[in-house]
């Protein structure tokens, strides 16, 4: 049960750092706006 749990969390952290990559490459590109800046 506890190693499923580990899993999942792991699981969880990848996809979220996929998604920050995604966003900071994003940002890069000029496709979205920065954030912090609101300029693109």
């Amino acid at each position: 049960m506890a190693e499923e749990k580990k899993k999942e969390d792991l699981n969880y952290q990848f996809v979220s750092l996929v998604f920050s990559l995604q966003q900071a490459a994003m940002v890069q590109l000029g496709k979205i706006a920065n954030p912090a800046t609101g300029k693109m």
